[in-house]
């Protein structure tokens, strides 16, 4: 693989970072679009480039060739992200980096930045640190193009608008960043294995005015696996006088919402998780993700306040529940555990023991999901999968 051609364009109040990608024979054009006025933020060189696409080089066993300037730090920091990967014994090879241009980074800045979808951990951070820090956060970042797809500007349009509002009422300024990142990653390797990269690509881009950046942990550190986002991984990604921090581990999902997200009224008004959006909505209340979070908000009595969810809790919903995942399934445990210790709710109890049980012997419907999915995945880049999600096909 090949990184060159770097180029900060300006055009219409908005800066355009892009480099050249060439994988194979094929040559690709990364970018990342961010409004004019960060422009002292921003870093023209190949570093951001190079957290964006190393996994996925690592993946094929390619080495990166880079011909622009690269952060020494995060260049020495490469050896131990690939040295984590193979810990894990995941199939990862190794890469070689050649480049001839390090640097290291003179400007510090005074920012400090928390990666912000609207979802329960990026609030949990938010809201901890506004109890719990002397450090308040100054900045959410919002990136168009990781768990919103470029093309759907509908969503991309309601998400912006809730998030201002939190950032608003929260006395935070917001920075949007635009990236076609996934469209040369995705090829490269899955998502759940890079999205933490592509973050710290994301920090690496805008170094020059944060000197931290919060990144959410997803799981808890009593629950930690191998993953995208880890708290070993994700600080190697910082520069000389910029750190990425892996927030929140010290609590489960479950207790992210008893003790903060659940009573507060912002989360209550704005809170977001869904990861399909059909037909365009902002939470659709049907997938799995919003079905963790409302049996969760039932639990902590919180659901019936919540404004972007049904306000009620359907058991067949829970029952039908494709607990075969290791994060879900570990997340359903937590609020069935909870719901014994409290001795409340027999009935939610009851339906998370079925799903629980039911999906270790996997019906027919599943297991032809499952290879459709498969050859999806494998053969047309999910291209059904985002077809079906938009048109609120699938669930």
């Amino acid at each position: 693989m090949r990184i060159s051609n770097i180029k900060l364009l300006s055009d219409a109040g908005r800066l355009k970072l892009s480099a050249d990608i060439t994988i194979g024979e094929n040559a690709h054009s990364l970018y990342f679009v961010v409004d004019e006025k960060y422009k002292d933020f921003i870093v023209s060189d190949a570093t951001p480039f190079l957290a964006s696409i190393f996994i996925g080089a690592m993946n094929r066993g390619e080495d990166v060739d880079i011909t622009s300037p690269i952060n020494k730090t995060v260049y020495d920091n490469t050896s131990k992200i690939a040295g984590l990967y193979k810990s894990w014994n995941l199939g990862y090879k190794t890469s070689l980096i050649r480049a001839s241009d390090f640097r290291h980074d003179q400007h510090k800045g005074k920012a400090i930045g928390c990666f912000f979808s609207g979802g329960v951990d990026s609030f949990y951070s938010y809201l901890k640190n506004t109890k719990e820090s002397s450090e308040k956060i100054t900045h959410f970042i919002l990136v168009h193009g990781f768990d919103i797809d470029l093309a759907n500007k509908t969503l991309w349009n309601t998400t912006v608008s809730h998030i201002r509002a939190i950032a608003k009422e929260a006395g935070i300024k917001v920075i949007l960043v635009e990236t076609n990142l996934r469209s040369i990653t995705d090829p490269l390797v899955d998502w759940s294995w890079t999205f933490g990269s592509a973050l710290g690509a994301t920090a690496l881009l805008l170094r020059n005015g944060f000197k931290k950046i919060y990144i959410s942990a997803s799981v808890a550190e009593s629950e930690l696996y191998p993953w995208g986002s880890h708290p070993l991984l994700d600080p190697l990604w910082s520069s000389e006088h910029m750190r990425i921090i892996h927030d929140g581990i010290e609590a489960t999902r479950f207790e992210k919402i008893k003790k903060y997200v659940g009573p507060s009224p912002l989360a209550q008004k704005y809170l977001r998780v869904c990861f399909l959006n059909k037909n365009n909505s902002y939470n659709c209340g049907s997938c799995a993700k919003c079905i963790r979070t409302m049996i969760d908000l039932s639990i902590t009595g919180n659901l019936p306040r919540s404004k972007t969810f049904p306000p009620h809790l359907e058991m067949k919903r829970v029952r039908s529940l494709d607990t075969r995942n290791s994060s879900g399934r570990l997340f359903l445990e937590k609020s069935l555990q909870e719901l014994r210790l409290q001795h409340t709710d027999i009935e939610l109890q009851e339906a998370l023991e079925y799903a629980l049980t039911q999906s270790l012997r996997p019906s027919f419907k599943i297991r032809a999901k499952d290879y459709i999915g498969y050859l999806d995945k494998t053969y047309n880049k999910n291209r059904l999968y985002k077809l079906l999600t938009r048109k609120g096909l699938l669930h």
